[in-house]
């Protein structure tokens, strides 16, 4: 029986061959970004697996063939010619003010430079401006081994998303990483493949990072799959591990006697499935499925380690993310962007953050363009469904102005009247 690679983001660790891991094979959609290297991004609530889709792309990118031995990729053309990649986890510099942030990536990209042999004199560098070291990082990688260099950067946003409950604060975040990003697009020239993840899709004018040369790629139903478990994958995994689970589900009553596989998925589909980007291909959360293998529970797994953190930016906010009583919500692909932090529509940032998910698609009116569809959004599964309604309770939504003046009047009077 294989292991359940849990916690395992590194695609290295999850294919070496003593680990013993399952993996599954999505290297056709990587072979997709290899060889067709414009510029893209895409967004997946956390937990769906995009650090080691980053990792998977970085290896194959430079061209470390065993590691995909047996793989689709493996047997087709691809020639595995290696590139310098630089590889950066937005993620790990999440910090309290701006400056820390910027001294961070400063920190990352001169640690990147030296293990290439390769040393910055800081005194002719503004440390204010970590894009003028990532272009001069960049510049000298082309000029030492003669190639472009391939770029790959894992949670784009993080540092921002943190401090979403703070609108002024995070635009300060936003300013500072765009002036980073906008290297990808004034060096274009230095950089053979661009690669991006992250939670949110931001709006052109948001200016998180040159939208005008990056593909937006997370509604493409090419990527629809690309991240979660999709109808094949769920197979194999419950051939792989139905005996003890169907077992134990049937003894605590929630399968019934003579259950098969095919009860064990139905009911992974319910609880941990559902999720959706082009409102056909469906996938269930990885993180729960793996989670609810291994242990045997049907408990809220994501939720529980993902979602309060977004719930709670809504909280600190005042704000209520959405009312469940309004769902399905329907909407135009323009709309599903975040525009401004301090004004955002908390649906799409739920939708985002993945307590929300894309339920079919819709033709919209004939004077809409084709390109732009409607969107029916809606909660995925059961996890969700159960976890959120009491803490959307939680979160009371802002008192009307005239309403808190009355109570202060009544309260003044009350004092008086004593």
């Amino acid at each position: 029986m294989k292991r359940i690679p849990l916690g395992v983001t590194e695609f290295a660790e999850i294919r070496h061959i003593s680990k013993n891991y399952f993996y599954t094979d999505n290297t056709k959609l990587l072979y997709h970004l290899a060889t067709r290297p414009e510029p893209r991004f895409l967004a997946r609530p956390e937990g769906f697996g995009k650090t080691l889709l980053v990792s998977a792309l970085e290896n194959l990118l430079k061209g470390n063939r065993e590691l995909f031995k047996g793989l689709w990729i493996d047997s087709s053309d691809y020639r595995f010619k290696p590139h310098l990649v630089m590889r950066l986890n937005m993620g790990d510099m999440v910090a309290d003010t701006p400056s820390e942030m910027k001294d961070m990536i400063n920190d990352r990209l001169a640690k990147m430079a030296a293990s290439h042999k390769i040393y910055v004199r800081f005194q002719h560098i503004n440390k204010d401006f970590p894009g003028v070291l990532f272009a001069t990082v960049v510049y000298h990688f082309k000029k030492k081994y003669g190639n472009r260099v391939a770029v790959v950067i894992d949670d784009c946003d993080a540092p921002i998303v943190e401090h979403f409950a703070d609108p002024e604060l995070a635009e300060q975040f936003r300013s500072a990483l765009d002036d980073f990003y906008f290297i990808l697009k004034s060096e274009e020239k230095h950089f053979s493949h661009i690669f991006m993840t992250g939670v949110n899709r931001f709006t052109p004018s948001f200016k998180l990072f040159p939208r005008d040369n990056v593909l937006e790629s997370t509604f493409d139903p090419k990527f629809a799959g690309l991240l979660g478990f999709g109808d094949c994958v769920l197979d194999r995994l419950v051939d792989e591990y139905q005996e003890p689970i169907v077992a134990k589900m049937v003894s605590d009553g929630l399968l019934p006697a003579g259950a098969d596989k095919s009860h064990l998925k139905a009911l992974i589909e319910e609880w941990y499935g559902g999720y959706s980007w082009d409102g056909t291909t469906k996938v269930a959360n990885p993180l729960s499925v793996l989670q609810f293998l291994n242990s045997g529970n049907l408990e809220k797994y994501w939720f529980d380690a993902a979602a309060p953190f977004h719930l709670k930016q809504f909280a600190k906010r005042g704000e209520r993310p959405f009312d469940l009583a309004a769902l399905p919500r329907i909407m135009p692909e323009s709309e599903m962007m975040i525009d401004e932090i301090a004004n955002w529509d908390p649906s799409v940032y739920m939708l985002q953050a993945g307590c929300l998910t894309v339920k079919e698609t819709l033709s919209g009116p004939e004077s809409m363009p084709e390109s732009m569809p409607l969107y029916s959004l809606d909660i995925p599964n059961r996890e969700v469904a159960e976890s959120i309604k009491p803490i959307l309770q939680e979160i009371e939504t802002p008192e009307d102005p005239k309403a808190e003046m009355k109570r202060e009047k009544d309260a003044v009077d009350a004092v008086y009247d004593f």
